[in-house]
């Protein structure tokens, strides 16, 4: 049994110019055109078929018995996590086209001056969709009078097209999606994307005055759109003429295009002040550009492989929806069925949240959203927190506090933090305030006053503290046999290898996701040192050198059992406590960890050595794994 090396790659982005005849531009100054507004692709309705009515319901988290959801939450750092409820104050159905046609909400974005600018789409292959613009007013009182006033503003409707996200900014409202329009989105064949903008009045009605403009773009469908200063940046999927997608990047000030960036699988960008980041997916990947699209620097994995197996299955839902977010010097970032990760700005993995549920399709990851500001609670008291919003499909929306702790911000949630299981797929949210709008796919939009009942007496619970441990690949594959990594093709699953600590224990997790293939013999062993591991009698075989040596099956098989927990599927839980792996960091800080399928395995991700092959024709079932340094709670 060998081990293996990473071997890096190029991650393959491609640049090409704005002039590209297949963006149909003949010069920078001509790429938007007019949209008329009298040949039936763009229909504004100022009394739009949608439904708001009242809900007045205190939401019961979904995953506790307890109705309120009302504790209080103490840090490991003497900090409390916020004391939230959702109430459920309006419902909006979903939009009612002038044809007939009911199409599901996609996205919400909120005006810090009581404005809603809702996306709707239609859920299959049709291109038809609009937007509904809400004016909100948010009524403080008691638990059973606080509420948010929502009235329809106006909305408009477009036949043939789609909306998947939009951004208002500049008085001006910038939307993108598909189109069969053939006066604007559609080129033949299957490239339906486009950007559309439109300018509101003061009260946020449509301008008739002022003329729409349209850019056709190459791909299915627009994915994402952030505009920041004088930039707009619009990201597209994959087209049939080859990977025709990507990052395109236009002057918000004469409409000119900066550049095209080609990306497979762009699925979101978000911007702060001098960056923009661009999410693909299968895989996941993150990169960063400047505002002019130069500067391209591949931040997430922080090492990309294509053949390294640690993110090859991140990300890998087709056509599915995965927002980012910016804030500070942190990335979040919605991967679908493998989660959500928080990560720094060199891409380092500082948290994981696995998506909660068992179905990859339905319970999923889909976007994520932060509520920093200055909020009430039911006595008047103005207090500011972090409120990080996960949308996590039909499975709901799920609510986080992020916090400082031992001089990195963490993610602590409660024993009870997850609302709207089960009432519909939730999106996309959006907050402000007091106020969060959830679009909720065939459920239309959810309106939740965030309350804070500090009137009573709370229980003090400790937090259950999950810290990831920092520095290394905390993730890792085992696949099974084959004569090589691509012939045969390997994939089928033996195991997923999570390592985290939890509270103060050090946990390590083995999955087996193949039929017969149980981990009930896997081993775990800790050392300081690749030399501590050959100092023990029997571990390594074989030399002269330690990269030429092998992990003997036979002393890994059982290892440390009786930290063991093996479950009915097959999985397995080893449970350390701190004081078992402290003793063994070294003084710089760093554990390394030999981690045994128990059957013959293939074993890829991060090994620091012994074994410098590449595991061709032999059969790889451990792992050595390197952790610069571990972080528990205290």
């Amino acid at each position: 049994m060998r081990l293996i090396f990473l071997v890096l790659s190029v991650l393959c982005l491609f640049l090409v110019s704005c002039n590209d005849p297949y963006i149909e531009t003949k010069t920078d100054e001509n790429v938007f055109m007019d949209a008329s507004l009298n040949d039936g692709s763009i229909v504004i309705v100022n009394t739009p078929a949608v439904d708001v009515t009242n809900a007045r319901e205190v939401l019961t988290p979904s995953n506790t018995t307890d109705a309120g959801g009302l504790k209080r939450i103490r840090t490991a750092s003497s900090d409390e996590a916020n004391d939230y409820e959702f109430i459920l104050v309006r419902e909006m159905g979903t939009l009612t086209m002038s044809n007939g046609y009911e199409v599901q909400a996609t996205d919400v974005k909120l005006s810090d001056d009581g404005y809603a600018f809702v996306s709707y789409n239609d859920e299959g292959p049709a291109h038809r969709g609009g937007v509904v613009i809400y004016k909100f007013n948010v009524v403080h009182g008691s638990r059973e009078s606080t509420d948010v006033e929502v009235e329809v503003v106006t909305s408009v409707q477009f036949p043939n097209s789609e909306i998947s996200a939009l951004q208002y900014a500049n008085g001006k409202l910038y939307m993108i999606g598909a189109s069969s329009e053939k006066n604007w989105g559609y080129r033949g064949g299957f490239d339906y994307a486009f950007l559309l903008i439109m300018e509101l009045n003061e009260d946020k009605t449509f301008n008739t005055s002022a003329t729409p403009k349209v850019v056709k773009l190459t791909s299915f469908q627009g994915t994402s759109i952030s505009v920041r200063g004088d930039r707009i940046f619009v990201t597209t999927g994959d087209g049939t003429n080859g990977t025709r997608g990507g990052l395109f990047i236009f002057n918000e000030t004469n409409y000119s295009c900066v550049d095209f960036i080609e990306m497979t699988h762009a699925r979101s960008v978000v911007t702060d002040n001098t960056n923009v980041f661009v999410m693909q997916s299968e895989p996941a990947r993150v990169t960063k550009f400047d505002f002019n699209g130069s500067g391209m620097t591949s931040i997430y994995p922080p090492t990309f492989d294509l053949e390294d197996y640690t993110y090859q299955n991140e990300a890998m839902q087709k056509d599915a929806k995965s927002e980012m977010l910016v804030w500070n010097n942190l990335l979040f970032v919605a991967m679908n069925e493998s989660g959500l990760r928080m990560l720094d700005r060199q891409g380092n993995i500082l948290q994981v949240l696995e998506r909660p549920g068992e179905d990859p399709e339905k319970h999923v990851t889909n976007s994520v959203s932060i509520n920093t500001d200055s909020k009430k609670t039911m006595s008047g008291k103005e207090i500011q927190s972090n409120l990080l919003l996960v949308a996590n499909g039909e499975k709901g929306m799920y609510w986080y506090d992020v916090m400082e702790f031992g001089g990195s911000q963490r993610i602590f949630a409660s024993a009870s933090n997850s609302v709207l299981s089960g009432m519909g797929s939730t999106n996309f949210i959006s907050s402000f305030g007091n106020v969060a709008f959830v679009a909720n796919g065939l459920g239309g939009l959810k309106v939740l006053y965030i309350g804070f009942d500090d009137t009573k007496e709370d229980e003090i619970v400790e937090p259950p503290c999950v810290g990831w441990s920092f520095g290394g690949n905390n993730q890792t594959f085992l696949k099974d046999n084959g004569n090589s990594k691509l012939d045969p093709p390997l994939d089928r699953k033996v195991g997923d290898i999570l390592i985290q600590t939890e509270g103060d224990n050090f946990v390590v997790y083995l999955w087996g996701t193949v039929p017969n293939y149980k981990l009930d013999r896997s081993g775990v062993i800790f050392g300081s040192s690749l030399e501590y591991f050959d100092s023990l009698d029997g571990l390594l075989t074989g030399g002269p050198t330690l990269k030429d040596k092998n992990i003997n099956n036979g002393f890994m098989t059982n290892r440390n059992s009786s930290y063991r927990t093996v479950y009915s599927d097959g999985s397995v839980r080893f449970t350390f406590p701190k004081e078992e792996v402290e003793k063994q960091i070294n003084e710089n800080g760093e554990l390394l960890i030999i981690i045994y399928s128990g059957h013959n395995s293939w074993g890829y991700g991060n090994p620091q050595g012994p074994s410098g092959q590449t595991g061709t024709g032999v059969n790889n079932n451990g792992q050595i794994i390197m952790l610069k340094g571990v972080y528990f709670c205290e």
